[in-house]
Formats: C-alpha cells, structure tokens, sequence
C-alpha cells in the first residue's frame, strides 16, 4: 500500500458485536411538517413542539443511552398510495432529532455527533408516520 494512502477499514470480525440501534416511531396519525407546507409560524411551531416532545418521551421510555456518533435511517410511511418524496419529511426529522438531543442521546445533533441522514419511504400506514432508526457509531 502506497505510504500516504488511507488506511483501509476491516470487515467486523465474527465475534464483534453489532453495532447497537434504535428505533423512534412516532404515533401513527401525528401531524407531520413536510417542506412543500407554506404554514404561519405559529402553525409551525406547534407542530415542531409536538414532535419534538413525542421523539423526547419515546427515547425516554426506552432508555436510550448516550451515544457519541450515530447514522440515522429516517422511514416516511405514508397514509397512501401516492407518490411522496421522502426527503420532504426533513422538517419532522430535524424536530425529532431536537428531541432527541432534549434527551440526552447525543450532546447536541450537529454533523459532529449525528454523521448522516438518510430518508426513505416504507410501507403504507393508516394515517402515515415516521421512523427513526438510529444506529451507533464506535471507533
């Protein structure tokens, strides 16, 4: 290997542990933020404290420890069969990730301790949601 290369990432050997994750379902039914809303601030800021709280008190009930690094998979279910962009969802995203922050997970969700977000759509569910699953990242 060249002297200035990257030194290249080994596979987890067999008997290393997974790495731990988590995951945050908002109820199905919550009103959600989509970035294609044109909403009064107030409209907003209701909606964001409502997510944000639920994501806070879901983290709380399951203990989630205090993480340094994680990757978040973000999973839009919507109420129909109708074509969505997932990335449209980011506003709920951001508030539940405060929410988490509110809990203490990370110390703060900046792109030091929250290293991506990735958005896809699921399944359909009566009402829609959305999911968050968040995987830790060690060493």
């Amino acid at each position: 290997m060249p002297r200035n290369a990257p030194e290249s990432h080994a596979e987890p050997s067999a008997d290393s542990a997974p790495p731990r994750t988590w995951t945050i379902a908002l109820p199905a039914g919550t009103a959600l933020l989509n970035a294609n809303q044109r909403l009064h601030w107030s409209v907003k800021a209701r909606k964001v404290a409502v997510i944000r709280s639920a994501a806070c008190l879901l983290a709380r009930q399951q203990r989630i420890p205090r993480i340094d690094q994680a990757r978040i998979l973000v999973t839009y279910r919507p109420a129909s069969a109708r074509r969505t962009d997932a990335g449209n969802w980011s506003p709920s995203a951001k508030a539940c990730l405060d929410g988490l922050t509110d809990a203490g997970v990370w110390l703060d969700d900046d792109s030091e301790h929250v290293l991506s977000e990735t958005y896809v759509v699921g399944d359909k569910v009566p009402g829609g949601q959305l999911v968050l699953t968040i995987t830790e990242v060690t060493g």
